[in-house]
């Protein structure tokens, strides 16, 4: 289609779809809302119900359905000498099933299969609409699959429950089942910037009692919620620069409630927050802010984005183990928030699971290496399978891969380590 084809009022700015009516009809979509229907290479007729981009035009028999960037829906009736009529507005997220409008992304897609369903595609679901009792009234819609629409960055596991979180940059924090690898998008929800470390605390059995979520962002920005009801406590900026936050994790919990439960967070520039909880875990919806978690200090010595934290599996918690992106691996009194003048002081103590990518316990899981003129640590990923004598590392080389040693692993094992295959990308 030329450009000197359209209508007289002028072409859209962009056109973002097309379809094919018959052989010499074709319909248009353009990138504020409007509809060219063309015969041959000439329009012959123009309507703009919206201003939201047409992303999907799906041709029917006398009209076509078309849907918004947003997920509206409307039919547009063929025929030049015809009020330009259309259905009543149907939005996708008010139909029963339909994702939490909060997390969906534009529509970027669809088709039509057998008449009687629409799938719609975002960068975040694939959707499928019933329109078994006629397009003027979709019954349902239900999520076929959901992902993040931007790279994974951070995961976390319930201690008690069988569930996940997992953190991606496009904002989303997203739970699934670990037993049915079902997501539940009713526990699902967005922070408010790129997701880039999560944490979740031990949480004693009984009921009336939720773990502590602590949700960081890339734009320094921590948010403290109940992990049962998802209600903030806290939310807070930790750097006034906008430092990225790395990493988080909890101590152990005292059952009791005698020991205070702390929080770590590391960021970017190389500083590691300190939270204490006036609460091991949340027993009431009554207190926030102040009243259920104070921030405690702020802990430097590293000289590069920290990206591992570790408290010492005892009570009352005292000691924190940290280790940053050029190798650099730093103890801290937690209570004083002092640094200890070496590693060594806390060589004694547990701490488990192991996730640190440096240390005897994971000395055997590193080859020899050349010597390189970066300082930079290899972006390997530890996390110890705990009560199995194993230890789970990516690979060395692409990080595309997982390997199973043994653990402890102060020297390299005499047998080759299982290879799980199948990421496309670096875990992260």
């Amino acid at each position: 289609v030329r450009r000197g084809s359209f209508s007289a009022e002028g072409a859209p700015r962009a056109v973002v779809c097309v379809a094919w009516m018959s052989r010499e009809k074709l319909v248009v979509g353009g990138s504020e809302g409007e509809v060219y229907f063309f015969e041959g290479t000439r329009v012959v007729r123009r309507v703009q119900p919206h201003r939201l981009p047409v992303a999907v035009l799906m041709p029917l028999p006398d009209a076509v359905l078309a849907v918004t960037s947003k997920g509206v829906c409307y039919l547009v009736r063929e025929g030049a000498q015809q009020p330009p009529r259309r259905m009543a507005e149907i939005e996708v997220s008010s139909l029963p099933g339909a994702p939490d409008p909060r997390m969906q992304t534009p529509i970027v897609g669809g088709a039509t299969f057998r008449r009687s369903s629409i799938l719609l595609a975002s960068r975040t679901y694939l959707l499928c609409l019933d329109v078994g009792g006629g397009l003027h009234q979709p019954r349902s819609c239900s999520v076929l699959l959901m992902q993040p629409s931007k790279a994974l960055t951070t995961s976390c596991a319930h201690p008690s429950e069988p569930r996940i979180f997992t953190g991606a940059l496009d904002g989303g924090v997203r739970c699934y089942r670990t037993d049915s690898h079902q997501p539940l998008p009713e526990r699902s929800f967005r922070g408010s910037g790129g997701v880039t470390c999560l944490a979740v605390s031990d949480c004693p059995s009984g009921a009336g009692t939720s773990a502590w979520l602590a949700v960081g962002c890339d734009d320094s920005t921590l948010s403290i919620l109940t992990e049962g009801s998802f209600r903030y406590v806290l939310r807070r900026c930790l750097s006034a620069a906008g430092a990225k936050l790395t990493c988080a994790r909890f101590s152990a919990s005292d059952p009791s409630g005698v020991h205070p439960l702390w929080l770590g967070v590391g960021t970017s520039d190389g500083c590691i927050h300190t939270f204490r909880f006036k609460q091991t875990s949340c027993a009431s919806l009554a207190h926030s802010g102040a009243e259920a978690v104070e921030k405690i200090a702020t802990m430097r010595g590293h000289s590069a984005e920290v990206i591992d934290i570790a408290f010492a599996n005892e009570l009352p918690c005292k000691h924190l183990l940290s280790v940053d992106s050029s190798g650099q691996s730093l103890a801290f009194d937690v209570p004083m928030a002092r640094r200890l003048p070496s590693v060594s002081a806390v060589r004694d103590l547990q701490f488990s699971p192991w996730t640190s990518p440096v240390g005897w316990h994971v000395l055997g899981c590193w080859s020899p290496q050349k010597a390189v003129d970066s300082a930079a640590l290899p972006p390997r990923r530890f996390c110890e399978v705990r009560g199995r004598g194993v230890i789970a590392a990516t690979d060395a080389e692409t990080a595309r891969g997982i390997e199973l040693f043994p653990f402890p692993c102060p020297s390299p094992p005499f047998a080759r380590p299982l290879r799980l295959r199948g990421p496309a990308a670096p875990v992260s």
